[in-house]
């Protein structure tokens, strides 16, 4: 889900039009100031993301 997140992002950090947002999705866009920030490493991805083999059982 970062992934679109960071291209709204930067769409609003370069764009010429400020159009008006969600104030929460705003609040939440406050937490990245440069595209480094969106990058993850492995290790904090909920578990989740992750597929096990209890996952797949019937």
């Amino acid at each position: 889900q970062l992934y679109g997140l960071e291209k709204f992002w930067t769409f609003l950090k370069y764009s010429r039009q400020k159009p008006k947002i969600n104030p929460k999705l705003e609040e939440i866009l406050k937490n990245y100031k440069n595209l480094e920030d969106f990058r993850v490493d492995g290790a904090s991805f909920p578990q989740q993301f992750f597929p096990t083999k209890s996952n797949y059982s019937n």
